[in-house]
């Protein structure tokens, strides 16, 4: 609806005139699902002041309806397939399955450490000398070094205490090679100490990554909030 405000020239006062179908500037209504788009984006009829030049130096309020939206173009089957930025990359993947690929690792180690142990205390798997023969309880320091290695790759293998358990280990494995093997030759293809250098690098290994995923630390308080900042940090 459009009111003129006209000051004639021949009167100090306004003069307020009704406006004719000629004044009135409606835009044609909107079809319903074009309102119904609007409506459901938020938008609304505004009321817009222009001031419009007729001639005769008047100003006029002309309510406008809004404008349809414009249509987004189509996608192109190139443009809606996804980036190769977007996608998950190999480095991401293989960070997911880290705290897994972990668990296999330690419990490797821990089992084959075991049947060290169990070789020497119980004569299986051939025994200590091969032939099912077993160390004499108390000999220092093959039994304890036996017990060691019952023990704490028992302990390693289901991940319950992995940390300290690794830690005991790996010593025991260090001083088992400088005092068994070393003598025998500098280098561990000479003196026979491989499977002992071994052992102490991959028990050390566990010292500071921990057990990963699927080990009993995880079921309780420190170990479960170890794990859970763990799968915070790959997720970020």
């Amino acid at each position: 609806m459009a009111v003129a405000l006209q000051r004639p020239e021949d009167s100090r006062h306004t003069r307020i005139t009704a406006p004719t179908p000629a004044d009135l500037r409606i835009s044609p209504p909107v079809p319903k699902g074009d309102r119904l788009t609007a409506f459901r984006r938020g938008i609304s009829t505004r009321l817009n002041v222009e001031l419009a030049s007729n001639g005769e130096g008047c100003l006029t309020w002309t309510r406008n309806r809004f404008s349809p939206p414009p249509k987004e173009p189509p996608m192109s089957p190139a443009s809606s397939m996804p980036s190769p930025s977007s996608a998950p990359s190999v480095t991401a993947r293989l960070d997911r399955a880290r705290p897994y690929a972990l668990a296999l690792f330690r419990v490797a180690i821990g089992l084959l450490f075991l049947c060290h142990g169990a070789a020497k205390l119980a004569g299986v798997l051939g025994g200590a000398d091969g032939s099912g023969g077993t160390v004499p309880a108390g000999t220092w320091p093959y039994w304890y070094a036996a017990v060691i290695e019952l023990v704490g790759g028992a302990l390693v293998l289901v991940g319950l205490g992995t940390r300290a358990a690794a830690f005991v280990s790996s010593g025991a494995m260090a001083y088992a090679y400088f005092s068994a093997h070393q003598p025998e030759g500098l280098f561990p293809m000479e003196n026979g100490g491989e499977a002992a250098a071994l052992f102490c690098w991959a028990l050390f290994l566990l010292v500071f990554t921990g057990p990963g995923a699927l080990a009993v630390d995880g079921l309780f308080g420190s170990g479960r909030r170890a794990a859970e900042r763990e799968r915070s940090t790959l997720a970020a």
